[in-house]
């Protein structure tokens, strides 16, 4: 659930996935199958590996991927994992709505050293706010942890740049006989909701048969 009331960070802070969220978290089924839990764990793991190669400051993690490939949705899984283990989750829709005084107060809000934070940031190909988040991404914080997502032709290479890690989610697309298939399966026979699993049997019938 967002809080959005505008202003403060706080007015950020993400509280988990809605219960109206997809039957289908794990797997996004439409133009792509693609297993979102193998690209939260490689997230995770990368967040892991970055307490060695980048030691005070942000570690952070960038999530290209076309349009339609189930990006916020992914945003949203990780920040629930990142929920589990007692962090902070700010989520913006967008790049954007990092103002200046955003920045600033996030500069302020992590010198508290007790603190875990986690920032996600969702399109970040928005011109507006880049800068900002630049300097986030720069924070000499190692408490500091920010995901951010975009379509990857249109970010400025100046931004991603600055990413610990950029992930690749059309790497990541399901292929013929990959054994994730009898995950997806099994996902599709524990459903409660029948309509919509006839809709992704019949994606995952043309996607055989392409």
């Amino acid at each position: 659930m967002f809080v959005f009331l505008g202003g403060g960070i706080k007015n950020y802070l993400w509280h988990g996935i809605k219960q109206t969220a997809t039957f289908f978290p794990i797997t996004h089924f439409g133009s792509y199958i693609l297993n979102r839990r193998r690209v939260v764990d490689l997230v995770l793991g990368s967040i892991e590996q970055q307490k060695v190669t980048r030691k005070g400051v942000a570690r952070s993690v960038y999530l290209c991927g076309c349009r339609g490939m189930g990006k916020t949705c992914t945003l949203e899984l990780i920040g629930e994992e990142f929920l589990g283990k007692g962090y902070e989750v700010f989520f913006y829709e967008s790049v954007s709505h990092i103002s200046d005084a955003n920045f600033q107060e996030f500069k302020e809000y992590m010198k508290d050293k007790s603190r875990s934070v986690v920032i996600l940031v969702d399109e970040i190909d928005f011109k507006p706010g880049s800068a900002n988040l630049s300097l986030l991404l720069k924070l000499p914080c190692s408490n500091l942890i920010v995901i951010g997502a975009a379509v990857p032709s249109s970010v400025k290479s100046g931004t991603t740049g600055n990413f610990g890690k950029s992930i690749h989610m059309s790497d990541l697309v399901l292929k013929k006989g990959d054994s994730d298939f009898e995950a997806l399966v099994e996902t599709l026979v524990k459903s409660k909701h029948p309509a919509e699993s006839s809709q992704i049997c019949t994606n995952i019938a043309y996607f055989i048969l392409e």
